[in-house]
């Protein structure tokens, strides 16, 4: 079945190296390469494009693909050197993984939310050397949201390696800034740090919130998990110095309240997750979480911060299912009519911007005998099932793709309406996501899980899940995935709305 899908990938990843560039040896060194070449191509692309405007950005080391939570220093070296010139450059947002330096708990953070954003891409350097003497150092970019490699975007340079640049390369630390994420899971003896990224991320969360000073009740961890357990007694400090954020130790006088969960997922890697909600059951504040990962058993992990052999698994770039297209109307004024489809139809590439009140269909290339499935996350974090769907307004179906063609949501026509999906108009951005199977086992499953999401139809959508049933879930989906990963493959793309009518889409 995925034949067609790898093809797509490598098609993918061969589009990305048709404008790079090769120095060789004699035009440059490394050094020259990086600040000549290197440093201000990434500075015109990531400030100036409008596909990374406003995106948060993340970069590290690849390797054949992966992710990697191990940094040679020579690649540190050149990462520092690129931060150093990002972080001065305006337009560009690096994670603040990569803004803060410090972990010092005497570190009161500066606008620790100043243009945070979930990391959109990974900007991966992968650097070799070969049996000549000879290092190859390429550079790409990931989009983490679509699972996929950014067309276009690439560099590469080829030289001679000096022996100060061969020890560098045997010189080998964790990346810290990838801790706390799957690939580097907190370890025991890392309360602390655990604290503060969750309070980072908290304080971040906590802000987006309509309330001023909001008062917080930290409730007690109910687990004798030392580690959690000390975390959640940190979290109390970390949060107070922001001085904004009030804990209170009445439940009756706080605005919202604060638990700590942890869930385990695989072996002794486990997920902890601070869920916050109302104190009030008839408040109109949404429930928010953060997360975090951390390696449970002292047995396989020290102190000093070292990831265990058996668990430095890099973090391949899942299956991808292939582009999912977002298509719209070419006059977007007939959005509201019977028959909005009969100006024609465009595509948006790259960044995909729609009005809001505007329509949009979604189309994905599927093998035959495959099934598709959707849903779709709201710019709160709610999630919906778009199909398999009852709807008949949309007539959103899942069906069988016998003939290898593209499956679209909804379907073109039905009951004399022409079918589209209809943005949020409180929404800024909303996330679509398609699930495509090649068996009956894997289709069943995947349609079974999809059918405790709530419906999006008619333009009425009841949320129904709280944060921790949501959590929950999308566990629950991961698990299925990773089960059935030979026979499922998903992708996912995100539409930004706007309150204008008028065409903001950028084309990469």
């Amino acid at each position: 079945m995925f034949r067609s899908i790898c093809l797509t990938l490598l098609l993918i990843g061969l589009s990305g190296c048709v404008s790079q560039q090769t120095r060789p040896a004699s035009q440059s060194t490394l050094d020259q390469w990086v600040e000549q070449d290197l440093i201000p191509y990434l500075k015109t692309q990531l400030s100036q494009h409008p596909r990374f405007q406003g995106e948060s950005i993340l970069l590290g080391r690849l390797n054949d693909g992966a992710i990697q939570p191990k940094m040679d220093q020579l690649t540190r070296d050149i990462r520092d050197k690129i931060n150093a010139e990002l972080l001065a450059t305006p337009g560009i947002h690096l994670a603040r993984q990569q803004r803060d330096k410090h972990w010092s708990h005497r570190d009161r953070p500066t606008k620790p939310c100043d243009g945070e954003q979930p990391i959109h891409y990974f900007i991966g350097l992968d650097l070799r050397l070969d049996s000549s003497r000879q290092l190859n150092l390429t550079l790409r970019a990931l989009d983490l949201q679509q699972n996929s490699w950014v067309s276009g975007f690439s560099r590469q340079w080829q030289g001679e390696a000096s022996r100060q640049q061969e020890e560098l390369l045997h010189t080998v630390h964790l990346d810290e800034s990838l801790r706390g994420l799957r690939m580097l899971p907190f370890v025991q003896g890392q309360p602390d740090l655990m604290a503060r990224q969750l309070a980072d991320d908290l304080y971040c969360r906590l802000k987006q919130l309509p309330v001023q000073n909001p008062k917080l009740h930290i409730q007690p961890y109910e687990s004798d998990e030392a580690q959690a357990r000390t975390t959640m007694e940190l979290l109390t400090h970390y949060l107070a110095r922001f001085g904004d954020v009030h804990i209170e130790n009445n439940q009756a006088d706080a605005d919202l309240t604060i638990k700590g969960k942890t869930h385990r997922i695989s072996g002794n890697l486990q997920q902890f997750w601070i869920l916050v909600r109302p104190a009030e059951a008839a408040s109109a504040l949404p429930d928010i979480s953060v997360s975090t990962y951390l390696l449970s058993d002292p047995e396989q992990a020290t102190t000093t911060g070292v990831v265990p052999a058996q668990k430095e698994r890099p973090v391949r770039v899942a299956k991808s299912a292939g582009v999912l297209q977002i298509i719209t109307p070419r006059k977007l004024s007939l959005c509201g009519t019977r028959h909005p489809w009969r100006s024609g139809e465009r595509v948006l590439n790259g960044q995909a911007v729609i009005p809001k009140q505007g329509c949009f269909a979604l189309e994905i290339a599927a093998p035959a005998e495959s099934r598709g499935f959707f849903f779709k996350k709201r710019g709160d974090g709610a999630l919906f099932r778009l199909a398999p769907s009852e709807c008949r307004h949309l007539g959103v179906r899942s069906s069988r793709n016998s003939n290898g063609k593209t499956l679209r949501l909804p379907s073109r026509h039905r009951r004399g309406v022409e079918g589209v999906l209809h943005s949020d108009d409180q929404s800024e951005r909303e996330t679509y996501y398609a699930i495509i199977t090649n068996d009956d086992r894997s289709a069943g499953v995947v349609a079974a899980h999809l059918a405790l999401l709530p419906e999006s139809c008619h333009g009425y959508e009841d949320p129904q899940l709280n944060a921790e049933e949501l959590m929950g879930w999308l566990q629950k989906l991961d698990q299925l995935m990773l089960e059935h990963a030979s026979n499922v493959a998903w992708t996912s793309r995100d539409i930004t709305l706007t309150n204008t009518r008028k065409s903001l889409i950028n084309i990469y």
